[in-house]
């Protein structure tokens, strides 16, 4: 369930957990899903602030009991009670992210950006470091640098941020402003402008100046040095997650008041692709190049290098020429009115070796390629 929960609910946190060990990823699910529950029963609808946050009281309650109990009746506190006797997790840090949860339920207002970076803090690093844990409890710790925690604050806020904006024409719906007035004050009108939803040239210009700082604090290069290889990954993935999220909001204009904005063709391709374990080693923008180099118009056209870690040792140790092959390229292309994302047969590689010990490994790749492209036309991409 926990699983099936993060797939539908955010495609973007499920592609990051295809990318870590497949041993943490349940423990992952349990936590992402566990916040999601506490987010739902703080933002419902159909009850009024006090006992919304009577409901996320007594969920965090019995959350309590249930870890005492090392069972659970619930699916979500049962896989998350499951999760912390297996990884020997420690969640009494949540509690201060499940009271921060319980008192947003009556509405937030921020002074200035201390106060709400004193709210990010308390409502997200808590899971972030849950899945730290996990990392370390694996072998692959997120260990941070003393001086990279800066970094990584910075971070954790500028997800914190992009989220604020995705969900913008939500919470402003429930009468929400999760935006600093510190921030507002300085774009005169946008504060009254927002909860009327008109798209105003204050609320446009805070717009840029708010995604312009998210991109600004997820371009966190050196927040990764000395990390091991495979959080480095998971951390870098998340970025570009995010500055591509971002693309999406800058790009909405006025719908960012009226629905959720949606990525591109090639940032939800990216997601496809890494909730089958593929990261990405190269982006060649075909068309921005083509015009640089040749003044040469022609339709969209990127090129994207997939890298499933695995699978790639697996197909070097059979033959180090395959490196040749690699990596798998992906091409995201506009054709008419419609996009097309296609991928080179994997059955090549061993067409071209003559190696049968490449077999399985291509019919895996195969797999994983058609899972990637099924999931993209079932979400009508």
């Amino acid at each position: 369930m926990c699983r099936r929960t993060t797939r539908q609910h955010d495609p973007g946190i499920y592609a990051l957990t295809q990318l870590m060990p497949a041993v943490l990823r349940p423990a992952c699910w349990a936590l992402w899903a566990a916040a999601n529950v506490l987010d739902d029963l703080a933002d419902e609808r159909d009850a009024k602030p006090a006992e919304r946050a009577a409901r996320v009281e007594a969920w965090a309650r019995a959350l309590q009991h249930d870890l005492a109990a090392g069972t659970s009746t619930d699916p979500v506190r049962h896989a998350l009670v499951d999760a912390a006797e297996r990884w020997c997790l420690d969640l009494s840090g949540l509690q201060s992210a499940m009271a921060g949860t319980r008192d947003d339920a009556h509405g937030l207002r921020f002074p200035d950006w201390a106060a709400w970076r004193a709210w990010c803090n308390e409502g997200l690093v808590p899971w972030v470091d849950q899945v730290r844990h996990l990392f370390e409890q694996a072998g692959a710790p997120m260990t941070l640098r003393l001086d990279r925690q800066a970094d990584y604050e910075r971070f954790i806020d500028g997800a914190q941020l992009t989220d604020i904006l995705t969900d913008l024409s939500a919470d402003l719906a429930q009468g929400h402003l999760l935006i600093p007035q510190e921030a507002l004050d300085s774009f005169p009108g946008a504060e009254s402008d927002l909860p009327r939803g008109h798209w105003s040239p204050a609320v446009a210009a805070l717009t840029a100046k708010l995604t312009g700082l998210a991109r600004q604090w997820v371009t966190r290069p050196a927040m990764t040095r000395g990390m091991h290889p495979g959080a480095v990954i998971v951390f870098d993935t998340a970025a570009d997650l995010l500055r591509a999220q971002l693309d999406a909001i800058d790009a909405a204009g006025p719908t960012l008041l009226t629905r959720a904005p949606r990525p591109s063709a090639v940032a939800r391709t990216r997601d496809a692709l890494a909730a089958q374990g593929f990261g990405i080693l190269t982006e060649i923008d075909v068309t921005a190049t083509l015009k640089t180099k040749l003044d040469h118009d022609m339709e969209d056209y990127v090129i994207l290098g997939a890298c499933n870690p695995p699978l790639a040792h697996r197909a070097l140790d059979t033959d180090r020429s395959v490196g040749l092959l690699l990596p798998c390229n992906v091409v995201v292309r506009r054709d008419r009115d419609h996009t097309v994302v296609q991928a080179l047969d994997p059955g090549t590689m061993v067409a071209l070796t003559e190696l049968d010990a490449l077999r399985p490994v291509a019919e895996e790749v195969t797999r994983r390629l058609d899972a990637a492209f099924t999931s993209l036309t079932a979400k009508g991409n």
